[in-house]
């Protein structure tokens, strides 16, 4: 699947598969985010430099700084076209968005944020992939990697409607966080988000007791590495 090709109407092709929760991309983004801080904030970390692993067209990056107060922003992709897209929506000197092949050694970060990449990821390359995101955090940093949960009927029928996910393999979060151990990470933890829709949204305040259980839409699998 060719990301390029979705790069001016990314958006519009999620949120065709969103319709189901009644909740716009933008809001995911945000819970995302916050959780993200919650995490670093539990962990007593700062994060002065975050980099996003696949970043696409920038849509996590106002809400990530935001709410982890980050002074500098990486945004990696493989493809072209969708960093294009993100530089034209963030114009910010200490933002920056480059193709994952030109990162440098300069390039690492107290914060690695992952969303939605390792479904595209042939599970042949999965540990290669690790890899390089453990080489772009500095000692002691933080990885959230969230990716959409096979145990969740709703999340499948999502990817079944978004023109990108319709091929995609979703992954186990069990079998990403064993791979992810064995790349070197440490105090790995796997929580699960998204459980009830806008329809049912009087129960989210449940939602933080049951992030345990894999019921939710999506995984974040927080680890540190040593």
């Amino acid at each position: 699947m060719e990301f390029n090709d979705f790069a001016l109407n990314y958006d519009e092709a999620l949120q065709q598969g969103l319709t189901l929760s009644g909740e716009s991309a933008d809001y995911f983004a945000r819970r995302r985010a916050e959780e993200v801080a919650r995490y670093a904030a539990a962990m007593g970390y700062r994060t002065d430099t975050v980099l996003e692993f696949g970043c696409g067209t920038g849509n996590n990056v106002a809400h990530l700084r935001a709410f982890l107060g980050c002074r500098r922003f990486i945004g990696l992709d493989i493809a072209a076209e969708p960093l294009s897209v993100a530089q034209c929506r963030h114009p910010h000197p200490e933002i920056t968005f480059k193709l994952v092949a030109e990162a440098e050694p300069e390039d690492t970060a107290d914060l690695v944020f992952v969303n939605g990449v390792f479904h595209h990821i042939h599970r042949d390359n999965h540990t290669h992939t690790l890899e390089t995101i453990h080489s772009l955090l500095v000692r002691g940093g933080l990885l959230a990697l969230f990716d959409n949960n096979p145990f969740n009927l709703g999340a499948r029928w999502v990817m079944k409607r978004i023109p990108f996910d319709r091929d995609a393999r979703m992954v186990s979060p069990y079998g990403l966080a064993r791979r992810a151990r064995r790349t070197g990470f440490v105090d790995l933890t796997a929580r699960f988000f998204f459980i009830f829709p806008r329809l049912l949204a009087d129960l989210r305040p449940l939602e933080p007791r049951m992030e345990h259980l894999p019921f939710g839409a999506q995984y974040c699998i927080f680890a540190r590495k040593p």
